[in-house]
């Protein structure tokens, strides 16, 4: 299977995630096994990418198939809006309703952390509020019941911790600091560290 530069916007959702977790090209061309101008051409829109390829990209930004397809068919209804009704808003509650949908179906924290970025971009100060009311709950849940943060978690929690209870907070950070101390004695040991990860985690506590 081939990813093709179309209506699907699969290579500017690709770009935006890339942007989002900040993991230097290099690690990702050597991962991917993928040549600069192969992965700038398909960026850039002038080229196809295969299905294996795009899955080690995404294994190595830390991102879900069903995350990217999700942000990725959200910029094609976004376009679609755009086309007919130029006022549109970005995200609205259907695609929240899906969000949480899919989180309850899979547990992938991903479709959580996809829908609150693109509601805290959200033009209207009043719609997104109303939105963010809407998915704050499963996010506050989803993290006080967390005893061990991957990066994904970590995101969530930088992007909704001025919301947070102080008693969610107590609950949090313990598990937070845990993880930051299992990371540290697994570089000691020799692992290999996420460094992308250890940063969110250290700009959380």
């Amino acid at each position: 299977m081939t990813f093709h530069i179309d209506e699907n916007h699969y290579n500017e959702a690709l770009k935006f995630f890339i942007r989002e977790k900040g993991v230097p090209v290099k690690i990702i061309l050597a991962h991917a096994d993928i040549s600069r101008s192969r992965f700038y051409g398909y960026l850039n829109g002038s080229g196809d990418l295969a299905m294996s390829r795009l899955l080690s990209i995404l294994e190595v930004i830390h991102v879900s198939l069903d995350e990217f397809m999700l942000y990725a068919r959200s910029l094609k209804a976004v376009n679609t809006n755009m086309q007919s009704q130029p006022e549109a808003p970005i995200v609205d509650e259907a695609m929240v309703e899906n969000a949480l949908q899919i989180y309850k179906q899979t547990k992938d924290v991903a479709a959580i952390g996809t829908a609150i970025t693109q509601i805290k971009a959200h033009d209207s100060e009043e719609v997104a509020g109303k939105l963010f009311k809407k998915i704050l709950p499963t996010a506050r849940n989803i993290l006080c019941r967390r005893h061990y943060f991957s990066l994904m978690d970590a995101n969530l929690l930088l992007d909704i911790m001025d919301n947070l209870r102080y008693e969610d907070l107590q609950t949090i950070l313990p598990f937070v600091r845990k993880t930051i101390m299992q990371q540290q004695a697994c570089q000691q040991a020799g692992f290999k560290m996420e460094i992308v990860r250890q940063q969110a985690l250290l700009t959380v506590i």
